[in-house]
């Protein structure tokens, strides 16, 4: 805690992670191995994590001024998964998985402390394409199709019972280009830029 927060300005700014005001951090040592901490002004723990050679591993744990925290796990530094936690509840937002490459995987998002749905990702003819499904009954909620740049190509909609309700598409630049509305899978409207989406 000393050095933390009334030795900074005493210290190699080599030492310092990021600016002080903003972290109060000191950097993790180049070939650092055992677990770090760092502290609040007020004594809570802000930060703990292992590190082997100055490389992160296994649990990593930090907390806000007001109690809600972060943790993430970690292979050799390659991040696996990371949640965000509020008042020992989970926080309502997301849990994300990363594979061994640190490569996404997928994230589960939470509303009220229940799974809501769950985001995934292919490649295809390398272009993305995020699925989103639904936690009550495993259906797509929707489509999202990328272009190689990472833009919009095509967005598709689906109602609870699975059947496509919107399409949107997008020129080469990602620039909307008209939607097309469905009921039980048959066109019935179809709205251009001129008419706005």
């Amino acid at each position: 805690m000393m050095q933390q927060f009334w030795m900074q300005s005493y210290l190699p700014r080599w030492a310092l992670r990021g600016e002080r005001g903003l972290y109060g951090g000191i950097r993790v040592y180049r070939n650092y191995t055992g677990t770090w901490r760092s502290w609040w002004k007020n004594g809570k723990v802000k930060y703990v994590g292992e590190y082997i050679n100055g490389v992160k591993v296994g649990t990593h744990m930090e907390w806000s001024h007001f109690g809600s925290w972060n943790e993430s796990k970690f292979d050799s530094g390659t991040l696996l998964f990371e949640e965000n936690w509020n008042m020992k509840i989970y926080n309502g937002s997301s849990r994300t998985y990363y594979n061994k490459l640190g490569k996404f995987q997928k994230k589960d998002i939470f509303k009220n402390n229940k799974l809501i749905e769950t985001e995934t990702e292919t490649i295809v003819d390398g272009c993305k394409i995020k699925l989103v499904h639904s936690a009550n009954n495993g259906l797509i909620i929707s489509k999202e199709y990328f272009n190689k740049r990472g833009g919009h190509k095509k967005r598709e909609y689906f109602d609870k019972n699975g059947y496509l309700k919107q399409k949107d598409y997008f020129d080469s630049n990602s620039n909307f280009q008209k939607r097309e509305h469905f009921k039980n899978n048959k066109l019935f409207k179809t709205v251009l830029p001129t008419t706005s989406p």
